[in-house]
């Protein structure tokens, strides 16, 4: 039986490759958080052998943990404004945390939004602050007419 040509079988060496990389880049994010979450518990105070699920030793509340990344996209939708979860990302990985992945900030969006600290308007989120002031329109004494004279239509009859 005849061998592949040689870029055929370059090509296919390439892939193998390619496939073991990503692998370990799986894998190498996972240890990262691995390490994330032991570091964090030992600066907490929390000896290796100490039972971390105990009450005295729980997480504390985001607002209490300092930089969360829930906390960089508030603060961050704060400063730039309304922005997609592609946008919210890529600021991130820039300035922040190169290891961020998709999944992870768009999670975090949805916990953050839970907790109505963001809202998510079309494909943009945004503070709700932020929100309310864009949806307040430049008063138009015209158009508020229009709208009392409807609202009078409506007052139900005096007896």
């Amino acid at each position: 039986m005849a061998k592949a040509p040689f870029p055929i079988r370059v090509r296919a060496r390439i892939n193998e490759l390619e496939k073991m990389i990503k692998t370990a880049q799986a894998e190498l994010d996972e240890l990262r958080v691995a390490e994330r979450v032991l570091n964090r518990l030992a600066s907490d105070g929390c000896e290796e052998n100490e039972d971390v699920t105990s009450p005295e030793n729980k997480a504390k509340p985001a607002q209490d943990r300092g930089d969360t990344i829930g906390s960089r996209i508030v603060g961050l939708l704060e400063a730039e404004g309304a922005m997609t979860t592609a946008d919210i990302l890529k600021k991130l990985q820039d300035n922040w945390r190169a290891d961020l992945t998709l999944a992870t900030v768009s999670s975090t969006l949805t916990r953050t939004k839970a907790q109505n600290l963001i809202v998510k308007i079309d494909d943009k989120w945004d503070t709700p602050k932020r929100e309310e002031g864009a949806n307040e329109a430049p008063s138009n004494p015209e158009k508020e007419s229009d709208t009392n004279a409807d609202l009078l239509k409506f007052q139900p009859p005096m007896p």
